[in-house]
């Protein structure tokens, strides 16, 4: 998904939430809060960007998934992921080894999670790829 467009993510999520809703699942593996610092990691299709202001400004996806309250009848609780590094592994394996500073760490790759948690993301799936050099 390419797009800089906060509100229509949050409208996509909106969309999703009713569709998986419409499944009997309510709990959804997205959003993808990654920072994609090297174009040969795996998974940049699943990333919003290669700065940490992309991913973090399109974590509306989570109020869209969510909705104004968990437990409503078209609401999904989000999975913000992957915490914390995964986007920026050493050669850009999938996960890999991420090796930076803590300050490099927090400034790149912590954003966009603390974006989510402050929109209440109801869950967090974890990396292995998290680490400091």
């Amino acid at each position: 998904m390419l797009t800089v467009d906060a509100a229509l993510v949050q409208q996509i999520g909106q969309a999703v939430a009713e569709e998986i809703t419409g499944t009997g699942v309510d709990w959804n593996f997205a959003p993808c809060l990654c920072v994609a610092r090297n174009d040969r990691w795996g998974r940049t299709y699943e990333s919003f960007g290669d700065t940490p202001d992309l991913p973090a400004s399109m974590s509306t996806l989570v109020t869209g998934l969510q909705g104004p309250t968990l437990g409503g009848p078209t609401s999904v609780l989000a999975a913000a992921k992957h915490y914390l590094g995964d986007g920026g592994t050493t050669g850009g394996d999938d996960q890999g080894d991420t090796q930076l500073s803590e300050a490099d760490l927090r400034a790149i790759h912590l954003p966009p999670f603390q974006a989510a948690v402050q929109r209440g993301v109801g869950s967090v799936m974890v990396s292995t790829a998290a680490g400091t050099a």
